[in-house]
């Protein structure tokens, strides 16, 4: 599946970045408050998110997402800490209104990376599940789980698939995040 924009909130300390998807693309995305899936949505529908965009060369930078997925995927699991924050992390989602305007795919974590792979549950969701999950990530420092086990730093990439869906894929670190690529507009 090809992504057409991609929309990147990148929480380094207090610096917030955006990179959004034209107004002309999403006015053309169907608006439809059936949701697409028959099943429950996959961590397939991220692998465009993940994956270098078709036509790049081989010298343009890596995305946001790319890094962060390439960073969690090569780290071992701690089981404790793994386990119990993914336990928590999934109550508090559960929890919040963004659980009514997306799914939750997966909740992941290694031994400093925790990986949060959410979905519009529909493309006439998607703006709202997207402010929304902003806000449910946003608030997640605030949780006693969150210093509990660590915690320190907040990466979230956005990007609306090609039948309308807001895809976000969230990492919460244990390390600050240094060094990440400039958003590409």
């Amino acid at each position: 599946m090809q992504h057409r924009g991609v929309i990147l909130v990148v929480l380094v300390g207090a610096a917030i970045a955006y990179e959004s998807t034209p107004m002309a693309e999403t006015a053309a995305r169907p608006t439809s408050n059936a949701p697409l899936q028959s099943s429950p949505p996959s961590r397939e529908l991220f692998s465009g998110l993940f994956s270098k965009a078709a036509g790049t060369s081989a010298h343009s930078s890596r995305s946001v997402a790319e890094i962060m997925h390439e960073k969690f995927e090569a780290e071992p699991v701690d089981p404790s800490w793994s386990a119990n924050i993914e336990a928590n992390a999934k109550d508090f989602f559960d929890k919040q209104p963004s659980s009514q305007t997306s799914d939750t795919v997966s909740i992941e974590c290694r031994s400093t990376i925790c990986e949060i792979l959410a979905v519009a549950k529909s493309p006439a969701m998607s703006a709202q599940a997207s402010e929304q999950l902003q806000k449910t990530i946003y608030t997640s420092p605030r949780q006693s789980w969150w210093t509990a086990y660590g915690l320190v730093d907040i990466v979230t990439a956005m990007t609306l698939s090609d039948d309308g869906l807001t895809l976000v894929a969230t990492y919460f670190t244990k390390n600050p995040v240094k060094s990440l690529p400039p958003i590409q507009y």
